[in-house]
């Protein structure tokens, strides 16, 4: 038996117990159960869908962000200048000349690159950015350098990644 099946079956248990059960009844009742279950798929395909419309302002010089791989979780988001990044600094601002514009409820990360932490001395210096769906200025990486040299950075480079989903508020129940 179908998921479906068994809360029409729950459904006709609690509505009609102890009544006389009538095949137009059950017409009635599983027009009513198929009709939320129609919701509630449609629902889950609007708010939960893998998928979104992300309008993006790309500067000049700027990339659009692209997944490597049709499976990945992030995009590549991609350097607009070159830069060098000195020793022992924090918090320098790695330009990418782009600009999202989330909807409502959702959030975009920007999260390191694993091939930069393994293969480089830079690391994100919020370890993880957070980009509210309010936020319309320049999505910007800020790497520190941990090494005694400078790190150079090329436009183009892969330099960090970005990943949209939905954003869940709580109420705090103390």
């Amino acid at each position: 038996m179908s998921a479906i099946e068994a809360m029409k079956d729950i459904l006709n248990t609690l509505i009609y117990d102890k009544q006389e059960y009538t095949e137009n009844k059950k017409i009635i009742v599983d027009m009513v159960t198929d009709q939320m279950f129609d919701i509630f798929d449609k629902a889950v395909e609007k708010y939960h869908s893998y998928t979104i419309e992300l309008p993006i302002t790309i500067e000049n010089g700027g990339q659009i962000p692209t997944y490597a791989h049709e499976s990945d979780a992030a995009a590549d988001i991609y350097a607009i200048e070159d830069m060098e990044i000195t020793a022992n600094s924090y918090g320098n601002p790695v330009r990418t000349g782009i600009h999202i514009q989330l909807p409502e409820g959702w959030v975009a990360m920007l999260l390191p690159r694993s091939s930069i932490g393994a293969k480089t001395p830079l690391r994100l210096s919020n370890s993880v950015g957070i980009i509210d769906s309010g936020y319309r200025g320049e999505i910007r990486a800020l790497y520190d350098n941990t090494s005694n040299e400078s790190y150079q950075i090329h436009e183009g480079d892969r330099i960090a990644l970005l990943m949209v989903m939905p954003s869940y508020r709580f109420k705090a129940n103390v």
